[in-house]
């Protein structure tokens, strides 16, 4: 009787051993997917926005340096 309590409890803490490990592998999986997707989306609207926003961060400088330049000495 002893040695089936033993055993008994040796599965259960072994199960709950695997299930915390796969679930910890699992999770890590699904944090990678959602990484990797979200990077992805990311870099198709950055692509489609890169054009517009340097040419915003270019007009800005210009601006900057124009104003700079108009400075009395």
């Amino acid at each position: 009787m002893g040695k089936n309590k033993n055993a008994r409890t040796a599965s259960h803490v072994f199960g709950s051993l695997f299930l915390r490990t796969v679930s910890t592998s699992f999770f890590k999986a699904v944090r990678i997917t959602l990484r990797s997707f979200y990077s992805l989306l990311k870099m198709r609207y950055m692509r489609r926005q890169r054009n517009s926003y340097y040419t915003v961060l270019y007009q800005h400088r210009q601006i900057i340096l124009h104003k700079n330049k108009q400075k009395p000495v």
